[in-house]
């Protein structure tokens, strides 16, 4: 049996021809048949013709026709000529339609002769017109339509190509580096700032502004006004979005989604973030917590009954006021009081984590809903009638990320008599 191997080459079809012989004589009466040699044919896998490139973006001209030009490429010659279609696959609207498309492209077919491997160039011809639109595109695709790459062991690579071109005529967009994005709650603003690329309009342009369905804030804001006016003979007009009240229950990103819809002068389009025409104008902001995040114990006091005799065990609890977005880690231990801390004869001590005990300190997973946790304390009869401080600590770091503090961070806890 014989094994091909990938040299990753491109030396076109190789052939290997076995022959029989005899090493040493045949048995009697055997002899060797007419047919002595086979040869096997290496179909090359490596062998492809396609675009040099997938994708190029090229301005409108101002005035005129540029031209833009994209190769097809072979990677060895073939054994006989190929002919390939450049088929129109997807465009932007009026792109390639109408008297005189926005985009055209020839030849319709591109052919490599045989033991050639000389490049054969696609030309897009790129109009400019008197249309106002957005952003336009057009895409086109290497098809054998008469299966001349059949028996030559190629294969199409890169089978399409597509040419954006961004607009050059008016339109009406967001203005993002004039636009808020974040909203602080109360009495926090962000100003909405619409923009016109290209002529200031003649006439008034007036944008109604509703929130989107998408929104997860639905409430905790106002507008400064239900519309946005771009003024005749102006580029911009702006509306101002202001936090309203104090959600102090939150533990995720809040979004005000802002939808803008309206008509546009004959001609003109809205354009989205990437330029490419849309049907209305959307910006999103996000509502930033005013609240400082805090970690903390439940109370700041708390008393509990010291047992008879023996020992008891009560629970310590601290509380998250959001959700944390990473693991955080604290440490819990005995800093001051009357009442003495040690596992051995002392009037309190704090049991491991394998009992659950507050040695081992708390933690809290990453995007928990578990807002609160609790670890054991361990009193003895002996701390009745005294009291004991117990302070939570950062462990690690892992404050860090979103910004908690300890608050409050001691609790004192009185042992009262059984």
């Amino acid at each position: 049996m014989l094994a091909g191997v990938d040299d990753n080459d491109s030396p076109g079809t190789e052939t290997i021809e076995l022959a029989i012989s005899v090493d040493g004589g045949l048995p009697a009466g055997w002899t060797i048949g007419s047919q002595t040699t086979h040869t096997v044919t290496l179909q090359d896998d490596d062998l492809s013709v396609g675009f040099a490139t997938g994708r190029a973006t090229v301005n409108e001209p101002t005035t005129g026709s540029t031209p833009h030009r994209v190769d097809v490429v072979i990677s060895s010659p073939p054994p006989s000529a190929i002919t390939l279609d450049v088929d129109l696959v997807a465009a932007s609207d009026a792109t390639t339609t109408g008297s005189t498309p926005d985009v055209t492209y020839s030849p319709g077919s591109v052919t490599f002769a045989a033991n050639s491997t000389t490049a054969q160039t696609v030309t897009f011809t790129i109009n400019d017109d008197t249309v106002k639109e957005g952003a336009e595109y057009i895409s086109v695709m290497l098809n054998d339509s008469l299966d001349t790459l059949v028996g030559t062991g190629f294969s199409i690579g890169t089978r399409t190509y597509r040419l954006d071109i961004p607009a050059n005529d008016n339109t009406v967009s967001i203005d993002s580096d004039m636009s808020g994005s974040t909203l602080g709650e109360e009495g926090g603003t962000a100003n909405v700032v619409v923009k016109v690329d290209g002529e200031a309009p003649t006439q008034d342009i007036v944008l109604n502004v509703s929130r989107a369905s998408s929104s997860t804030e639905q409430t905790h804001f106002t507008l400064s006004s239900p519309t946005l006016r771009i003024p005749a003979g102006s580029k911009t007009g702006m509306i101002t979005v202001t936090g309203v009240g104090n959600e102090t229950t939150e533990t995720t990103a809040r979004t005000i989604v802002l939808n803008l819809t309206g008509s546009l002068p004959a001609g003109w389009v809205f354009t989205d973030s990437s330029g490419m025409s849309s049907q209305s104008l959307t910006h999103t902001i996000t509502i930033s917590d005013d609240e400082t995040a805090t970690i903390g114990w439940a109370m700041t006091e708390a008393t509990h009954t010291a047992p008879a005799s023996g020992v008891n065990q009560y629970m310590a609890t601290v509380v998250l006021s959001k959700t944390p977005t990473t693991v955080i880690n604290i440490g819990v231990g005995v800093t001051g009081g009357t009442a003495t801390n040690n596992l051995i004869g002392g009037d309190i001590f704090l049991p491991g984590a394998g009992s659950g005990g507050c040695l081992g300190g708390i933690s809290f997973l990453a995007n928990t809903q578990e807002l609160s946790r609790s670890c054991n304390v361990s009193v003895r009869a002996s701390a009745a009638g005294k009291n004991a401080v117990l302070e939570i600590t950062e462990s690690g770091g892992t404050f860090a990320t979103d910004g908690f503090v300890l608050d409050p961070a001691t609790q004192t806890v009185t042992f009262e008599a059984p």
